[in-house]
């Protein structure tokens, strides 16, 4: 019987795959990007087609057209872009901290919940592969930081919802 010298597992095979689920994430955030922006366009050339006044919008395409999801799509478009130009600055060293491009990923995806209607509106699932592969990038070793920090991030989205519909602060925001 004729022992391998060669372990099966490879430290060069995990970068291989790495970038890989770089390459994987960068199509995905392209995705997102370009069916969003073809959201707001369409949701936008139907409203002025139709001549649909905004009142008679239905809560997805008031959403759509909102400034704060244009501002939305402007950062993540240039994160995106920041991302292809230079695929490296997602790497993590095995000895660092979390990963600001994981941070981002997960606030831009709670982030972009909340621009289109919270939980309610199906969007969240958005953020459970990003959060996946935060942990993939990170080696596996901070799969409850991720998790932790995206789940108080959704706290935060359902207690400022909340805090927006008490009729008192409703009149304290609006002053």
């Amino acid at each position: 019987m004729v022992v391998s010298a060669q372990p099966v597992w490879q430290a060069q095979d995990w970068e291989v795959q790495i970038d890989r689920i770089i390459s994987l994430t960068n199509i995905a955030r392209v995705t997102v990007f370009f069916t969003l922006m073809m959201f707001t366009a369409f949701s936008q050339q139907w409203s002025d087609l139709f001549e649909i006044r905004q009142e008679r919008f239905s809560a997805l395409f008031a959403y759509l057209n909102s400034g704060g999801m244009r501002a939305w799509l402007w950062a993540y478009g240039i994160m995106m872009i920041v991302c292809i130009v230079n695929p490296n600055w997602q790497k993590q060293d095995r000895s660092t901290a979390p990963s600001i491009s994981a941070v981002t990923d997960i606030t831009m995806m709670v982030l972009l919940t909340h621009l289109l209607g919270g939980i309610n509106s199906g969007f969240a699932i958005l953020i459970l592969p990003f959060l996946a592969v935060s942990c993939l990038l990170s080696y596996g070793r901070y799969p409850l930081l991720y998790a932790s920090y995206a789940s108080v991030l959704i706290l935060l989205l359902l207690i400022w919802r909340e805090y927006r519909s008490v009729p008192m602060c409703r009149a304290i925001l609006m002053r």
